[in-house]
């Protein structure tokens, strides 16, 4: 099956982007499932060109690829074996929704015996863990993960797992400044105490170097006040802090600590 989002009596030019789907142009009509968590009736189309995909908006239901209705009804994962992937051309919608953009359907008979009948390609074990991976990120491992990579990993020129004082001196700069901006959901001060703790931490190290694990350790003691307190004491407090944010803002706070990236 195919569904078409040319307009009966007009011409249209594929470039025309609403929402991500292009005009005058024929997707793969995938799936369509009715009761989805007994109330949705979902649609699931594909780009034949194998990317742009729907993105969401114009008072439509949010079932796009990271859209918030898979955050709301999360049992609609396992029963449209959804696997997010912005880049893959295959995307789910509202049939309500859908209506709004797709003007025709072509339906080709099949040999439906036993013979002619082929099952759906089930989910591959490499999408599924990839999913379940996505799903059981928590907030606070969105912001340690987007720390790592924009402050600790770019200075490990040798990729081994350690930095030294003088990254150390550049990373406080771009993290108070961060902090100052009400990016981050810790104050300055408590952000340059902890880079003086990592200081202090050097000191005591004979080779004049910190790992990004012992690092998480430190930022654990200064966040909960407890010496004893563990990287998963730390991930704790962040979710604890962070309960009422929502994930839009979440997404906001990683695009902040991208930005301030140092040059």
């Amino acid at each position: 099956m195919c569904a078409g989002t040319g307009r009966p009596g007009t011409s249209g030019n594929h470039d025309n982007d609403n929402q991500g789907i292009a005009d005058s142009h024929a997707y793969a009509l995938v799936a369509a499932k009715k009761d989805v968590c007994g109330k949705f009736k979902m649609v699931c189309f594909r780009n034949p060109w194998g990317s742009g995909e729907f993105k969401g908006g114009n008072g439509t239901k949010a079932w796009h690829d990271g859209g918030s209705m898979w955050d709301d009804y999360p049992e609609a994962m396992d029963e449209l074996d959804y696997a997010p992937d912005p880049n893959d051309g295959l995307f789910w919608m509202d049939f309500e929704d859908a209506c709004q953009y797709f003007w025709s359907i072509t339906v080709v008979k099949a040999d439906t015996t036993a013979r002619g009948k082929r099952d759906p390609t089930p989910m591959s074990d490499k999408a599924r863990n990839k999913r379940d991976a996505v799903a059981s990120t928590t907030k606070a491992d969105k912001i340690i993960d987007a720390l790592k990579a924009e402050f600790f990993s770019p200075y490990d020129a040798n990729g081994d797992g350690v930095i030294d004082r003088a990254e150390l001196n550049s990373m406080e700069e771009s993290l108070v400044a961060l902090s100052e901006d009400d990016k981050m959901p810790f104050p300055a001060e408590a952000i340059q105490g902890l880079i003086t703790v990592f200081l202090e931490a050097l000191e005591d190290d004979e080779d004049g170097e910190v790992s990004w694990p012992e690092m998480l350790k430190i930022m654990a003691t200064i966040v909960s006040g407890d010496e004893d307190a563990t990287v998963e004491d730390l991930r704790k407090v962040m979710n604890e802090e962070m309960q009422d944010v929502s994930d839009d803002e979440i997404k906001d706070i990683v695009v902040a600590i991208q930005r301030a990236t140092p040059a």
